[in-house]
């Protein structure tokens, strides 16, 4: 025996997951937290495989990547040579990110 569906579709209501996704992210108030985990996961990808090294995102807070370095050194060329390079890619991927802040930790 066998079933045979007919299902019709209308593709004018029909919405890709990408349109769906964001929309309940901020509904349920996690478009910061899913921001936060794509740019983890794509972290070397961003800064580069040196940078990643010595660094490690560790939150989004009000529109801020929180990021640990590994040591003041690292922390100075940051916030003095890399930020606003950095800022400028993060903002691409993730544009609801407005700053980043660079702070002392381990990991």
């Amino acid at each position: 025996m066998q079933f045979v569906m007919n299902i019709k579709r209308t593709t004018s209501k029909e919405k890709a997951i990408g349109e769906i996704l964001p929309k309940v992210y901020k509904s349920l108030g996690l478009e910061e937290k899913m921001g936060y985990v794509f740019l983890a996961s794509s972290w070397k990808k961003i800064v580069g495989n040196v940078i990643a090294k010595h660094t490690k995102p560790v939150g989004v807070k009000r529109q801020c990547l929180l990021v640990e370095v590994d040591s003041p050194v690292w922390m100075n060329e940051l916030n003095n040579f890399s930020k606003k390079d950095i800022l400028k890619r993060v903002r691409g991927l993730t544009p609801g990110i407005r700053d980043i802040r660079f702070k002392i930790g381990t990991f």
